[in-house]
């Protein structure tokens, strides 16, 4: 098992052939690792040298940052 597979228990390198809807399941289970990723907020590598501490804080940054955006376009 790789450093990266001991880390993070859900990171696979390819997919063996699972369903769709099974690969959909498991990025909604680990959102908070990928949507700062999604978002553009940090890099693929970034993500994977923080805690999960450091992913809930991002995520709450990028709750922050969207309020921030909606709250000055409601002002416009």
């Amino acid at each position: 098992m790789s450093y990266l597979q001991q880390l993070l228990p859900f990171f696979e390198t390819e997919s063996k052939g699972k369903p769709q809807n099974v690969v959909r399941k498991e990025v909604d289970e680990n959102w908070d690792f990928w949507r700062p990723v999604a978002e553009g907020m940090i890099s693929l590598t970034e993500a994977y040298q923080m805690s999960p501490y450091q992913l809930q804080l991002a995520n709450e940054a990028l709750n922050k940052l969207i309020k921030q955006k909606n709250d000055a376009n409601k002002v416009k």
